[in-house]
């Protein structure tokens, strides 16, 4: 086994449970989730198809993945390793099941900048009661577009989204009042970026953990056969998931 101290130790050699770590950067969080796998597919006879392991960006699942391929380099598991980010699990999840919710197979996919040009190509669909909006110019646009991230990451939906606005706006002092009101606008238009992202058979990364958390709990047979793929679920980096990210988690492991 890889070289642990022995809190490290508890928690690699602890399977019949959750396990929840909690520690400070550079005290061994990783190291101990790749000692986690090598046991469960070493000690345990665990497929590594039977296990998803997920991470945040796409530089950390190389990294992530390069680890468990040294700790595994001398088994005949080592070609079978597989390491997710949350985003690239969502879109193979959607390119397998998203027909099951209206959803295109394989959607262009915008990040951030692509979405706010894809925004102003479409500018007239919008609607400006409080924000000060000029026609020719991308501000607004790109707070709409920094706007839909945040709603999306929490899970809301155009309903709650406005309800939040507008309980906001009814709350706040005068002097915060005129940007209050500025929040009814982006979260009326929120509803709007949706709808035209779904009339242009788009995505962005956000959306895509959007339509798979909208997925597994729409859906209780395709949520239980994914959930049927795997006996662990292992997550590095846990304490930077947002809410979507973590109902995503909750909605895989099935209250195991």
């Amino acid at each position: 086994m890889i070289n642990l101290n022995a809190a490290q130790r508890e928690a690699v050699l602890e399977t019949s449970q959750p396990v929840l770590v909690l520690a400070g950067p550079g005290t061994g969080k990783t190291k101990m989730l790749v000692a986690k796998y090598a046991h469960l597919v070493l000690d345990k006879g665990i497929e590594p198809d039977r296990i998803l392991i997920t991470t945040f960006t796409t530089k950390a699942t190389a990294e992530l993945e390069e680890r468990i391929g040294e700790a595994l380099a001398a088994s005949r598991h080592y070609s079978k390793v597989s390491v997710s980010n949350f985003h690239s699990f969502c879109l193979k999840l959607l390119q397998e099941f998203g027909n099951e919710i209206g959803l295109s197979r394989d959607p262009p996919v915008l990040d951030g900048i692509a979405l706010t040009r894809f925004l102003y190509e479409n500018r007239d669909r919008f609607d400006w009661k409080h924000v000060a909006y000029i026609r020719y110019v991308h501000y607004p646009l790109e707070n709409l577009t920094k706007f839909t991230g945040r709603c999306l990451s929490e899970g809301y939906t155009p309903e709650e989204a406005l309800r939040r606005a507008d309980l906001y706006a009814s709350k706040a002092d005068p002097d915060d009042k005129a940007k209050a009101l500025e929040y009814t606008d982006y979260a009326r238009n929120y509803a709007k970026v949706l709808a035209l992202l779904d009339e242009k058979r788009v995505l962005t990364y956000d959306l895509m953990l959007y339509h798979a958390v909208r997925l597994l709990e729409s859906r209780s047979d395709v949520r239980k056969q994914v959930q049927s793929r795997f006996d662990y679920l292992l997550v590095d980096e846990v304490q930077g998931t947002n809410g979507l990210q973590t109902r995503l988690i909750e909605l895989v492991a099935g209250g195991r």
